[in-house]
């Protein structure tokens, strides 16, 4: 989510001004050289990600076309080389194929190649977010982010058994056109404006439904 601007961006964006380039990649450029490339997203691109990840020198252009696409921003041609392995398909030749088709693959791809599973699983965010970003950019966002997801989680992962009835929604209004008050222990799910859904009575325990 945080790498992709809440899913609304498959292609990383290089068009820093100055100002941002020397905040973001103050490695890579002098107050000089920061003004020189500022809003010259190519230009950008093949000198940050030059000689590193599989990229040649600046002068190929290499950092510009293997640069981060996908949900989670995959870069650099080494990358782009072992996904299209992976996938079956060559997109390094049609590197824009990972922005399109293949935004969300090449998420998956990289989460599982990086065994980022592991790392979750023990709750390490920072480490995370280190392996996918190469730092820790953005990391109170990722937090928040994170700790939302837990929160929706936990709703949606309750176990259901379809034979007996497990759940009970508590409403303070039943107009559908507003979003139901339910208690948040018991909700297993949201369901979007003219869901049709069926109710069925259940006689063991009065005033509940399946």
């Amino acid at each position: 989510l945080h790498e992709s601007a809440r899913m609304k961006y498959v292609k990383e964006n290089l068009n820093y001004s100055a100002q941002a380039l020397l905040r973001v990649f103050y490695k890579y450029f002098t107050p000089s050289q920061a003004k020189a490339y500022a809003r010259k997203p190519e230009m950008i691109g093949s000198r940050v990600y030059a000689g590193r990840m599989g990229n040649g020198d600046e002068a190929s252009r290499d950092g510009y076309r293997y640069r981060g696409r996908g949900l989670i921003q995959l870069t650099g041609k080494s990358n782009y080389r072992k996904f299209s392995q992976w996938i079956g398909e060559d997109v390094v030749a049609q590197p824009d194929f990972v922005a399109s088709k293949y935004a969300v693959y090449s998420a998956v791809y990289y989460w599982v190649s990086n065994n980022l599973n592991a790392i979750a699983d023990i709750n390490d965010i920072k480490q995370v977010t280190k392996i996918v970003n190469g730092g820790y950019n953005g990391l109170d966002d990722r937090i928040a982010l994170l700790d939302k997801a837990k929160e929706l989680l936990a709703i949606d992962t309750v176990p259901v058994t379809l034979e007996e009835t497990t759940h009970k929604v508590i409403a303070n209004r039943l107009n559908l056109r507003r979003l139901p008050v339910v208690s948040p222990s018991t909700r297993i799910g949201t369901l979007i404006h003219k869901t049709e859904i069926m109710m069925i009575p259940d006689s063991r325990v009065n005033g509940w439904v399946k």
